[in-house]
């Protein structure tokens, strides 16, 4: 279903969007007239791990700051960017390179150039979302599915500054590859059931 636009004044932006995630399709007229769709996977393979719809209503939601920034660098998903092979292309079908960068405020309300979309090189089909203050790393990873037209956000953490423990990137990527080949040979239901999803690895 398409949420009307009528329906926006309702909602602050933080309230607007997390009543699109209770929805789990986002369903987007982009700029140039083409359907986009982001999906949350619902079911986690690791308990060790956060699937992102809980990161962002659960971490970037409490701090106004970086949720702001992702809600932008999210509205220029949509608007700018599509996949092509289950690989991201920008909008207008050109290959997508980095580093991708957009202006976003920091905690002071200055604009600062940052890097907010990254190929994970050592991993197949996984990309970061990447925000940024000046001891915490948020980071949301997601793949592209060509299938269902989707970009689809798996996993969210935070690295801090001077622990490398906090740095789960790997590890979200490694499921995010398996669970990306799910989707490519046409088995992604289990992903948004309530069952528990089996990984073949």
């Amino acid at each position: 279903d398409f949420i009307d636009v009528c329906e926006f004044e309702m909602y602050s932006c933080v309230e607007l969007f997390t009543f699109r995630i209770k929805n789990t399709f986002l369903y987007i007229k982009s700029l140039r007239g083409d359907m986009l769709q982001i999906r949350f996977i619902f079911n986690c393979p690791n308990d060790k791990l956060e699937l992102a719809k809980d990161f962002i209503e659960n971490t970037l939601s409490a701090d106004r700051t970086m949720m702001d920034n992702f809600l932008q660098i999210k509205t220029h998903i949509e608007s700018r960017l599509s996949c092509k092979e289950n690989i991201l292309i920008n909008k207008d079908g050109t290959s997508f390179s980095q580093p991708y960068e957009l202006s976003l405020r920091n905690r002071l309300g200055m604009l600062q150039k940052a890097e907010i979309i990254k190929k994970l090189n050592r991993h197949e089909s996984s990309y970061e979302i990447r925000i940024d203050s000046a001891h915490e790393h948020y980071r949301i990873v997601f793949f592209v599915n060509d299938d269902i037209c989707s970009f689809v956000f798996t996993f969210g953490f935070t690295k801090y500054n001077f622990d490398s423990s906090s740095d789960t990137t790997d590890c979200c990527a490694f499921y995010t590859d398996l669970i990306s080949k799910d989707f490519i040979s046409g088995d992604s239901d289990k992903w948004f059931s309530e069952e528990r999803g089996e990984i073949n690895a």
